[in-house]
């Protein structure tokens, strides 16, 4: 079958989420009925001259309506299965970054081991963010330098353009600023972002950015992968059943996601926004 897991709400700083945390999946049993949505999607995004499908993106209540017409149509079928976790951010107010990501982990891969459970072929596609990027994170690892052979190579070969640089360096001030109070010093970092004859310090940042997602990636992926392995088999075993299964976890950028992610994206959306429409009547919600 099927899978396809997108979240809404502030998971990178819990603390400043006022609102609700969620993550939902939806299922589908067989490619035919996966197909025909992705048609349908297809279609829509073609008669409003639309590259994606993001309901934050959608400003036209009209259209949106019209999407969330054709998301009903199909979840409704038996062949497909949504289900969403909803969480108060107030359970977590008091955790660390790192114990954030921990929680993201674990309430994913409990979210996919339930409605995965008995499935001998599953394949995820999955819209995931890990935070460890994070720019208090970035900010301290500037220094640090570590035998990167590649990425010591590229960055000693680029050159950032004038536009990346002026974009970037918003980008990256915005985000010092909105953590400005766990930053000591930040304003030492704002001035060198001010700075717009010294390239070296943006530079450096976007430099420490990446190597911090290429490295952590593959860590936390697998870390992840394992997570849902340890729940599967410990609900197999509590049920005394044995169950052969595959797991498959495909990560998908904005460009290359399927109409799956971006269905499970808009229902992430609704949830969050706690908008009352029918197509709600159909996904099981669960608070934790």
């Amino acid at each position: 079958m099927y899978y396809f897991i997108d979240e809404s709400g502030n998971w990178q700083e819990i603390q400043e989420e006022t609102n609700k945390l969620v993550i939902a999946g939806m299922v589908c049993k067989d490619k035919k009925s996966f197909d025909e949505l992705d048609e349908d999607i297809k279609f829509f995004k073609i008669r409003h001259k639309l590259e994606n499908v993001h309901a934050a993106d959608i400003k036209d209540r009209l259209v949106l309506d019209e999407l969330y017409m054709i998301i009903e149509k199909h979840i409704k079928k038996d062949s497909f299965q949504v289900l969403a976790y909803v969480i108060n951010p107030k359970k977590f107010y008091s955790t660390t970054q790192i114990e954030s990501d921990e929680v993201y982990i674990d309430t994913s891969a409990n979210l996919i081991k339930e409605l995965a459970f008995g499935d001998e072929d599953i394949k995820v596609e999955y819209d995931m963010k890990f935070h460890y990027a994070y720019p208090q994170n970035v900010l301290q690892n500037l220094k640090i330098t570590k035998e990167w052979n590649q990425y010591s190579q590229m960055a000693r070969n680029f050159e950032i353009t004038k536009k990346a640089l002026k974009l970037n360096q918003d980008r990256i001030k915005k985000l010092i600023l909105k953590n400005r109070y766990r930053i000591p010093n930040y304003e030492y970092f704002i001035s060198k972002i001010d700075d717009t004859e010294n390239k070296n310090f943006i530079t450096k940042y976007l430099w420490t950015e990446f190597r911090l997602k290429v490295e952590k990636a593959s860590i936390i992926r697998e870390r992840f992968k394992e997570r849902i392995n340890s729940l599967l088999k410990q609900d197999y075993l509590d049920f005394g059943i044995d169950v052969k299964y595959k797991l498959d976890i495909i990560y998908s950028q904005k460009q290359e996601q399927s109409a799956g992610v971006e269905v499970i994206d808009v229902i992430n959306n609704l949830i969050w926004r706690n908008r009352k429409i029918d197509l709600l009547n159909y996904i099981e919600i669960k608070d934790l």
